[in-house]
Formats: structure tokens, C-alpha cells, sequence
């Protein structure tokens, strides 16, 4: 039986259930459509363009190109940019850092937050200085609902907030959320250090910031059952995250985006783009993923987010933030559609088959990703900060992607880290791993490397599933049970699995939420975060089912 998967995404984007969603979400005006929307995009983009000096034959091309791909569901960019493209807003970023003093918060510290979200920013905030994280976190969230009741932004303002583990209210801070429901703008993580991992196998305490000290197990137990009874806190780790930072010696990240997918430096902003894994399916009776076209496709997403950069670095909300953003040039390059695609192939979602692949295509976006940057630096030049970066003095940094077996092997990747360091790359990084929720619902597919949280072959589903799996129903016959298991169904360990994979092929973190059935208990959550730890993960989060919502992002 010969299946097209491709076929199934072409012209999704102006379907009218997409429009409907878009005009829903107010990613589009109430009269406004997606040909509106790619019209105004293209545009803004090729004003990027021609001020960047690219030849005229040459930007066309690259957005002709930019075009073919998101009408053919191959792409999209990140909702927050499609939003204030239909809203006329200059500035296109997806997330930031606000830079406020939290120690000392005034009227102009919320002003300066509201600029933000008026962009449709979502921000990450670090609280480890403040006197009362507790107190200051319920004012910020106060303040965010004031703006999304205000009718300022289009999108919901969605944030989050951190404290260190070594804060004397550390205690507090992990229970703000339990029990409560109106800190609804804001998720929480507390930044795990290796001391207090350390402690916590010793059975001993940790040195707390004013001098005091706290048994790390009692903060440990803390974490576990918030996190188990309503989703909050996460755990992250920002000395990891600027173990993959380029510029940590002179921009250390401070906080992460809401979704701990990119770490932050103070101001700092960055703009997303995915590659829908599903369209770049092959057909035949046996489909496969075509990496030479997610390549491609990664390649031109590359430039256009560096163009949106450049679109956008004058209309920032402070001259800190335009610096940052100008000096660094960071954009993250994504995936949705991954669990679509393994349906497709008749694969199971935790399958060493399955592993490969989610392998293969990150280091396909991660590796094209990386080479068109290489050739923007050679016309455009590399990004300001280039010289003062690990890609210039330790080619090991580039490389290290060589680690994990995928179809770049390590002589490419050293290789390619050779050429950087001598002509530089134009953005700090390309690669990360959002949740791309919105994003992927325009296209059609399942968010970013989640697994299905339901499955329904109705009409509020896009594909029936068993068109999906086409000819490799015998195939199916085989692994029923496990082919078709949702979020729920697929163990912690296999989650975990993916996840160690994952974050070893993005160039920052990994937006990915554990979601556990209702009957998960302390015990599971416990094992969760112990192995999160021990695999070197960045961040992790859970979400016992029934327990509360958690932060749409």
C-alpha cells in the first residue's frame, strides 16, 4: 500500500481549521487570514534582507524557498513572531530574561516587565536575591494578570520563576504554589547545585545564603511532594545550562525561557522556529524520514530567525536588550511532529528504532543548522561576540554533538567546528527544544517531542490513525498495545531515555514535561528527579494527571 504523509500537511496553514485556530488565539485578527499573515511575514523578512545587503536574486530565492516549505507544512515559526507579525509589532522574539534589580522592585521594574509581554514575550525571572521570593512572586504574577486582563498583548503572559536551592526561604518558595490557584502566570523551579546533591547522598545539610543551615533531605522530600501534588517546582540546573553556553565566561545565563528550554542572560531574548518532522516523511509503503529535506529545511529557517533578528533588534523595549540580542543573535531551531512520525513508521514511541530517529533528526537540524550559520557568517559576518566565545578558542565545544552515534558522524562535526573557528558563525546558537504547543496545532501535529496525551480518531484529529499507519499494519499487529500508548502509558524510565538523547544534541535545554498517571506516587516522582539528576538533564518537570493544570506555553 503506497502512503504520502506530506500529502497530509500540504497547504494546512490555510486550511480553515488553522485559520479558525489562529483567529481563536488571536495569532490573527478576527478578519484576518494565513495568506495575510505569510504576506506581512515575507515582507517583514525581506526588509531584513535588503538592509543585511543580500542580492535581490538571492533573497528572493531564500524566501521563495521560506514560503514553499511553510505552505507545505514542513515549518513554521514560532507563534509569539506570528502573532505580532498580524499585530504589526515590531520586535519578533518568543521569550526573554527582563533585566529588573529584584532586590530593590519599583514601578518602572513592572513597566519595563509589561513591555515585554506586550511584545507577547514570555520571561524568566531569578529571585534568589530577593529578601521574600514568596511575596515578590505573588506581586509579579499580580502584575502579569493586570497586563493579560489589560488586553495589552495578544498572547498569554506566561512566565517563570527561580530561586536557588541555598535561599533561607528555599521552603517556602517550593510549597508557593500548593494548594492555591492563582499563580497561574507563572511556573516555578528551584536551580539544583552539585553541593546540594552531595549532601543529599551524605544525609547532611547545606549552607544556606544567610549562614544558616537546612538538612538537604528535608528540602529534597519538599520538592518531591510539590511537584507530585500539583506539578511545581521543577528542578534546573543554570551551572548546566552554561556548560553548554558559548559566552558563559562573559554572558552567563541567569534564568531560563518559561519553559526551561533556552537559558538567559539579563535582557537577553531569543525567536523559535520548528521543522515538522512528520511532513519530511517519505512516501512509499514504508515511510522514512528524509533527513537530506529536514536539513534543508533547518538551513532556511536559520536564515529567516537571523533576518527576524534583525528585524527585530531596534524595537526592543530597552537598549540592554537590543545589545544583547545584537551582539549574540541567538535563535533556537525546534521540531514538532516527532510522535506523528513514529506513528506513520508504525514505530513505537519508546523503541530503540525510535531513539534513533529522534537522534538522527536533532543532529541533522543541529549540524544543517550550524553549516548555514557558518556560510551567514561568511556575507553577513559573525555574530559581535564571536572571538570572546568557546566556538573560537575550544573547537571540542562544537564537536562534543559528535558524541552520540547519528548519521553526522565525528569527523563532520570536528570538521565543521575546524571551519567555525575560523570564520565564525552568525548566531551564538541555533538549536532548542520548546514546547512549540501552538506552533505545532497550525501544522497539525503533536508538540515537540512529546508523545500523544490522547489519542482521538474523530474529528478534532487532524489524521485517522489508521491511515496514519498505512501499510505497516502488520507491522502494528505486532506492538498494538504499545504503538498506541499516550503520555501516560509510556514509563518514566523511557521518557527519561529519550530525554538523555535529546539534550545531548541541542545546544541549550529541552522543554519536556513527564506526565504521570494519577495514581504515580511520592516514590515515582522521586525516582523521576533522582534519574534527571544522574543523566546530567538541564531541567525536568512533572505533571501528575488530575493535579492541577499546568502553564499552557
Amino acid at each position: 500500500m503506497e502512503i504520502n504523509p506530506a500529502a497530509h500537511y500540504e497547504n494546512v496553514i490555510f486550511s480553515r481549521r488553522t485559520t479558525e485556530f489562529m483567529r481563536r488565539e488571536a495569532i490573527l485578527a478576527p478578519d484576518g487570514s494565513s495568506a495575510d499573515l505569510l504576506a506581512g511575514l515575507i515582507a517583514r523578512l525581506a526588509g531584513a534582507e535588503q538592509a543585511l545587503g543580500e542580492a535581490a536574486h538571492d533573497a528572493d530565492d531564500a524566501l521563495t524557498d521560506f514560503y514553499d516549505f511553510t505552505r507545505r507544512g514542513l515549518c513554521t515559526l514560532g507563534s509569539p513572531l506570528l502573532t505580532n507579525i498580524a499585530a504589526g509589532r515590531q520586535a519578533l522574539g518568543s521569550c526573554s530574561a527582563v533585566p529588573l534589580k529584584v532586590r530593590s522592585l519599583v514601578a518602572a521594574d513592572l513597566d519595563l516587565a509589561e513591555a515585554y509581554y506586550n511584545l507577547n514575550m514570555g520571561s524568566g525571572y531569578d529571585l534568589s536575591d530577593a529578601e521574600d521570593p514568596c511575596a515578590l512572586l505573588q506581586r509579579l504574577n499580580q502584575h502579569a494578570a493586570r497586563v493579560q486582563n489589560s488586553g495589552s498583548c495578544e498572547r498569554y503572559v506566561g512566565n517563570i520563576a527561580h530561586i536557588s536551592v541555598h535561599h533561607p526561604q528555599v521552603l517556602d518558595f517550593i510549597a508557593v504554589k500548593t494548594g492555591r490557584d492563582d499563580l497561574v502566570h507563572f511556573n516555578i523551579s528551584v536551580d539544583v547545585t552539585d553541593d546540594f546533591t552531595a549532601a543529599l547522598a551524605a544525609g547532611s545539610s547545606i549552607r544556606m545564603t544567610d549562614g544558616s543551615r537546612r538538612g538537604a533531605q528535608e528540602i529534597w522530600d519538599a520538592l518531591v511532594a510539590c511537584a507530585w501534588s500539583c506539578g511545581d517546582p521543577g528542578l534546573i540546573s543554570l551551572k548546566r545550562y552554561n556548560a553548554g553556553n558559548a559566552l558563559s565566561e562573559v554572558a552567563p545565563y541567569v534564568t531560563t525561557a518559561p519553559c526551561a528550554e533556552v537559558g538567559l542572560s539579563p535582557g537577553e531574548t531569543c525567536v523559535f522556529g520548528y521543522v515538522n518532522v512528520a511532513a519530511c516523511l517519505s512516501a512509499g509503503p514504508n515511510p522514512k524520514v528524509n533527513l537530506d529535506l529536514v536539513g534543508k529545511v533547518a538551513a532556511c529557517l536559520t536564515r529567516m530567525l537571523d533576518d527576524a533578528v534583525e528585524a527585530s533588534v531596534k524595537a526592543l523595549p530597552v537598549p540592554a536588550s537590543a545589545a544583547v540580542m545584537a551582539s549574540k543573535r541567538k535563535i533556537g531551531i525546534g521540531l514538532c511532529g516527532l510522535a506523528d512520525a513514529l506513528l506513520w513508521m508504525g514505530l513505537d514511541y519508546a523503541s530503540p528504532e525510535s531513539l534513533q530517529v529522534v537522534a538522527d533528526v536533532l543532529a541533522t537540524i543541529n549540524f544543517c543548522s550550524k553549516e548555514a550559520s557558518l556560510r551567514l557568517a561568511r556575507r553577513r559576518g559573525p555574530f559581535a561576540r564571536f572571538d570572546d566565545s568557546r566556538y573560537r578558542h575550544d573547537p571540542g565545544f562544537l564537536a562534543r554533538f559528535g558524541e552520540i552515534p547519528t548519521v553526522i558522524d565525528q569527523v563532520a562535526w570536528h570538521r565543521l567546528a575546524s571551519h567555525a573557528a575560523r570564520a565564525g558563525l552568525r548566531n551564538v546558537m541555533t538549536t532548542a527544544l520548546p514546547p512549540s504547543g501552538r506552533s505545532a496545532l497550525l501544522l497539525g501535529v503533536n508538540p515537540s517531542i512529546e508523545p500523544f496525551l490522547t489519542l482521538h480518531d474523530g474529528a478534532d484529529w487532524v489524521l485517522p490513525l489508521r491511515v496514519m499507519i498505512g501499510a505497516n499494519l502488520v507491522r502494528a499487529d505486532e506492538c498494538w498495545g504499545s504503538l498506541f500508548r499516550t503520555a501516560t502509558e509510556i514509563s518514566s524510565d523511557e521518557h527519561l531515555n529519550l530525554l538523555r538523547i535529546a539534550v545531548r544534541l541541542v545546544d541549550d535545554g529541552v522543554s519536556k514535561t513527564i506526565n504521570l498517571p494519577q495514581s504515580a506516587t511520592l516514590e515515582d516522582v522521586c525516582h523521576i528527579f533522582r534519574q534527571a539528576w544522574d543523566a546530567g538533564l538541564k531541567a525536568i518537570s512533572v505533571y501528575r494527571a488530575g493535579s492541577r493544570g499546568i502553564l499552557a506555553a
